[in-house]
């Protein structure tokens, strides 16, 4: 399996202004991802620390949107003993559970 690079419209404009140089090194970074076969040695490195971080209870579960199933989801892992990142569109909805979470972060309502 290889990787596939897709540059959005802005990364293009700002490559394209760019000196030629910078340019042909992210060229050449480029095509040798996208040609190069990704290495199986570094999927099951991954895969281990995953692993071990869910065994350990140390991996972050990120949930996005907290509502009918994000938020019961992100306190069930909470409750478990997971370190949760909660991503929410609504701040007034945001601030009104961010007590039920026994650790809140700087930038979050009510932290």
């Amino acid at each position: 399996m290889t990787h596939r690079v897709v540059f959005t419209e802005r990364a293009a404009k700002e490559i394209a202004g760019l000196d030629k140089t910078t340019k042909e090194r992210i060229g050449r970074a480029v095509r040798r991802l996208e040609t190069e076969p990704r290495s199986k040695s570094r999927q099951l490195s991954h895969k281990k620390d995953l692993l071990a971080g869910i065994s350990s209870k140390s991996a972050t579960v990120g949930v996005i949107g907290l509502g009918y199933v994000g938020l019961p989801l992100a306190l069930v892992f909470e409750e478990a003993g997971f370190p949760v990142l909660g991503f929410g569109h609504d701040p007034d909805a945001i601030g009104m559970i961010a007590p039920l979470f026994k650790r809140q972060y700087p930038g979050s309502p009510r932290s």
